[in-house]
């Protein structure tokens, strides 16, 4: 029994998907930048003045699922590419979401 409940629960991780959710914050903008979006894990790290323009969540979606860290977050950095931010600043996560700050230098 053990077996299949391990069976089912790795189904149920590889067939869930991640949706990347945008709640603007600021003004955002609608292009695609070939630039690297750095990941900043605190905003006592960065040395420039900035605007946040939105919060983003990559969230798994199903009961079991279990966020895959890296994927989640490369999925999380191609959208913030899409609206224009320079970086993300990581908020927090769990074993079903990441959440960030996407944000754009000022100066």
């Amino acid at each position: 029994m053990l077996k299949f409940n391990t069976l089912i629960v790795s189904i149920l991780i590889l067939t869930s998907c991640t949706t990347i959710s945008v709640i603007p914050v600021g003004a955002t903008d609608s292009g695609l930048y070939e630039e690297k979006v750095p990941v900043y894990v605190s905003r006592n790290t960065i040395n420039k003045k900035y605007e946040e323009i939105a919060i983003i969540t990559g969230k798994v979606d199903g009961e079991f699922a279990v966020v895959d860290d890296s994927e989640t977050m490369d999925k999380i950095l191609k959208k913030a590419q899409m609206i224009g931010a320079d970086a993300v600043v990581f908020e927090e996560t769990d074993y079903q979401s990441i959440r960030v700050t996407a944000i754009r230098f000022t100066e």
